[in-house]
């Protein structure tokens, strides 16, 4: 047999780093066109130094993002068997004659990916938003409470208080939990709290938590009874007097969780946790923490990325994580 056919050097460049594994480079020049190069869109694209992408087609950027999440999350979270798992489970979903997801869904793009450019995506932050609300899997007749770590002004929890029993928002910055109520008030929304802590003081996390008096139930369970029977927990803690989660959406800054945020969650008892983030590489760090290991509380139950920056090396990533045996 002879060698495999192969495409000469499309670039030239030099070697930055080396970890023995793989090898970061410098590209230096470029010797022949990418196969999905297009005329950048922007006159400024090159000398301006923002939205680095642009000369690439728009549907190899979402698959060279898909493609660097899955990447990310095998290397760094060491989750090659539950990208594995979820590959095989598309693939069965999908059937003969069906084209199965993979182990992390196709990015989600934009319509218009040029017109964001210059201002906040606020039309995708709609579209991200609603990618969340649907991972939540809340129950139906309202009877799940949900926590909101990082909350910032409550975009989301408030996004998905319709759904729920009640939304907890918790977030360091004491001016953005202000405005997180605020929001609240200007919507109509009743039935959202917000708490300024910090996350990573999980004594006085707890105790805040604690201190909060749950709202009743606003319709009985599907199941008609608690946790134990399929219910919601949150209801039945209610019950009890007492918040506990049982859906938790987290959405950290770039640095992602911090070991006792993921232990937080790992003990909270909550169903479900929808992670949300803008750095691949510490949500993998962090999920590995959460599903990887004898002890640990989840199972990965699905990846989505997000383009909320068209025509930069910037991706949102959705991951599900389910509590074993709930």
């Amino acid at each position: 047999m002879g060698s495999p056919p192969t495409r000469p050097p499309a670039y030239r460049a030099r070697v930055a780093r080396y970890t023995g594994c793989y090898a970061e480079g410098r590209k230096l020049a470029s010797l022949a066109p990418h196969r999905h190069a297009v005329p950048p869109p922007c006159p400024y694209f090159g000398p301006c130094g923002g939205c680095t992408l642009q000369s690439l087609d728009y549907a190899a950027q979402l698959a060279e993002k898909r493609n660097q999440v899955e990447q990310t999350l095998r290397r760094v979270g060491k989750l090659g068997p539950s990208l594995d798992r979820l590959a095989a489970e598309a693939e069965a979903a999908a059937g003969a004659g069906g084209a199965a997801a993979g182990a992390v869904a196709a990015t989600v793009g934009c319509r218009e990916p040029f017109a964001y450019r210059n201002k906040t995506n606020t039309a995708q932050a709609a579209v991200l938003y609603d990618i969340v609300r649907r991972a939540a899997g809340l129950r139906p007749g309202r009877t799940d409470a949900l926590l909101d770590l990082y909350c910032g002004t409550g975009a989301i929890g408030l996004a998905l208080a319709a759904e729920c029993r009640e939304v907890v928002g918790v977030e360091v910055a004491e001016a953005a939990a202000s405005d997180a109520r605020r929001n609240a008030s200007l919507n109509g929304i009743a039935n959202a709290t917000f708490l300024c802590a910090d996350v990573d003081q999980l004594t006085r996390l707890d105790e805040l938590l604690q201190q909060h008096e749950p709202f009743p139930s606003a319709a009985p369970s599907a199941a008609g009874g608690g946790a134990g029977d399929g219910g919601s927990a949150a209801a039945a803690a209610a019950a009890g007097g007492r918040f506990a989660p049982d859906v938790v959406v987290v959405d950290p800054a770039r640095g992602g969780l911090s070991a006792a945020a993921a232990a937080f969650l790992a003990g909270c008892g909550a169903r479900r946790v929808v992670y949300v983030s803008c750095n691949v590489a510490t949500q993998a760090r962090d999920l590995d923490r959460l599903v990887n290991g004898p002890g640990a509380a989840f199972r990965l139950a699905g990846v989505t990325p997000v383009d909320m920056f068209p025509h930069t090396d910037h991706v949102e990533t959705v991951a599900v994580l389910e509590r074993l045996g709930a």
